[in-house]
């Protein structure tokens, strides 16, 4: 049995493209299969 650690998936895109609608499906329908983190820079 082959055990994958935790990956990495960045949404980005324009305002309006639907991203934070994606991320709320999919913390929807897997909830223990994603988290959040937000970021930022200075």
């Amino acid at each position: 049995m082959v055990h994958r650690g935790a990956g990495v998936i960045v949404v980005c895109g324009p305002s309006g493209s639907g991203k934070s609608t994606l991320l709320r499906r999919l913390f929807e329908e897997f909830p223990d299969k994603f988290g959040f983190s937000v970021s930022h820079t200075t």
